[in-house]
């Protein structure tokens, strides 16, 4: 009897240890399912486009901070052939922020691997709790099309600005409210990365149709723009807009700001109002434009007139063949070769471009100055074309001849926010530029361009 009592004890003591175990892999399970929010990415756009069901994106755009938990339900790396997304992503200890592409192509299933090995990967060093953001599910279901899916609490760890606007565009719509690591709430101002003004950008457009309200430029998908000022792009392209209010442009940096040359052509110049101060044939090189005319002021006349005339240093070898004006010789360089002629019937000066009365001439205006200080791609103002007898450069740094154009429309021309013209109507020097963005050209009916 004792031995059968002392069996029993010792198959219960076998259960209870067993249970324990048991109990204790469940426990493990559960602390290494969480453990993975600790474990982050970061995903690059391998394709002309990505997307596919996950987020969307272009070639070279890089998403930081992916928790290893959300991986694959907004990249989807591992995903092949039909289903392929274009994005690969590595863990944050093997990516190298200087050449993504080659990253990228190098470990192409990388992702997908590092989800099976999790353990192995390296965890992310702490992070500015004003830049790290959680979002929670606050409805019987979360999301949208194209956004990231989800059942009530369900929550996301360690996610950076652009996921969030990219993927969980918080709101009463999808459901998902999100809130830094200090409690803040995320805004678009949040999702809106700091700009280099010293950086040019390119805007791409990535939907059906881009822009066309609000001051936002409108575009087609696939069509972009180059040689953006950091001051223009939020206003004008929006990249940081979400939810019902995106535009559709993504804009990323596009090269160096160019850089101006500034010379005295008075007995003094400048000496008040923060301008700097000059004697005649003095120069200054290598000015950023950021600074061109609070230190420089070449576009003030009249009395507030600073002395400084100041043109874009060229990106290339300005061509031997080129015309250049009495004014581009005496300094030794090619005449920027813009005349900006205000048009506007009360004058201009909106939007911050200088004042002028209707019909008054300005000229030798930098390329990069028609549209980011003259907004002459804006109807109603100042209205720039190529100086006859000189070719100037773009912002680009390229030989600008300057287009004709006429209008060809049987009613004359102006709809869309073309300038108005009569049929048969001619206009001369029409920089490259504003080809398509001003004059429409690529639009029947209305105005037609052809190179000088």
């Amino acid at each position: 009897m004792t031995s059968c009592l002392e069996r029993l004890a010792s198959v219960s003591r076998s259960f209870l240890i067993g249970m324990t175990l048991v109990a204790s892999g469940v426990l493990v399970g559960h602390a290494n399912a969480a453990a993975p929010s600790g474990q982050l990415f970061v995903c690059t756009c391998a394709a002309p486009t990505c997307g596919n069901g996950a987020t969307p994106g272009t070639q070279n755009q890089v998403y930081h901070r992916v928790p290893l938990l959300s991986l694959e339900r907004m990249f989807a790396p591992a995903k092949t052939g039909a289903e392929k997304t274009g994005w690969e992503c590595v863990s944050i200890a093997d990516y190298i922020p200087s050449a993504p592409a080659v990253q990228a192509a190098a470990v192409p299933s990388q992702a997908s691997d590092s989800a099976k090995t999790a353990p192995a990967m390296a965890v992310a060093a702490p992070s500015d709790p004003k830049t790290v953001f959680s979002c929670q599910c606050q409805k019987p279901r979360c999301g949208g099309a194209g956004l990231m899916p989800g059942t009530q609490n369900e929550r996301h760890e360690s996610l950076s600005p652009g996921l969030v606007a990219a993927r969980f565009q918080p709101g009463t719509a999808t459901g998902w409210q999100c809130q830094n690591g200090l409690g803040a709430v995320f805004s678009a101002a949040d999702a809106a990365a700091p700009l280099d003004q010293n950086v040019r950008y390119a805007c791409t457009c990535t939907q059906a149709s881009c822009g066309g309200k609000d001051g936002i430029i409108d575009g087609e998908r696939g069509q972009k723009h180059s040689g953006i000022s950091a001051a223009r792009v939020s206003p004008k392209y929006g990249p940081e807009r979400y939810g019902e209010q995106a535009t559709g442009w993504v804009c990323k940096p596009d090269g160096p700001a160019p850089k101006f040359t500034c010379a005295c052509e008075r007995s003094t110049c400048g000496g008040k109002d923060g301008v700097m101060e000059g004697e005649q044939g003095q120069r200054h090189s290598g000015i950023a434009l950021a600074r061109l005319q609070s230190s420089y002021g070449p576009d003030r006349s009249g009395e507030q007139a600073t002395g400084w005339t100041c043109t874009q240093e060229s990106l290339l070898p300005a061509p031997t063949a080129l015309t250049q004006s009495p004014s581009a010789k005496a300094q030794g360089g090619t005449d920027s070769g813009y005349v900006c002629r205000c048009e506007g019937l009360l004058g201009c000066g909106v939007g911050g471009a200088p004042y002028g009365k209707k019909g008054e001439v300005r000229n030798n205006v930098p390329a990069s100055l028609i549209v980011d200080s003259y907004h002459s791609d804006v109807p109603g103002g100042w209205v720039c074309s190529v100086a006859p007898g000189t070719v100037p450069h773009t912002v680009q740094g390229l030989p600008d001849p300057g287009s004709v154009c006429r209008c060809e429309g049987l009613a004359g021309c102006g709809s869309g926010g073309a300038p108005v013209g009569k049929k048969g109507e001619v206009r001369f020097g029409v920089p490259a530029i504003h080809i398509k963005r001003l004059f429409h050209a690529d639009v029947p009916g209305g105005w037609v361009c052809s190179t000088q």
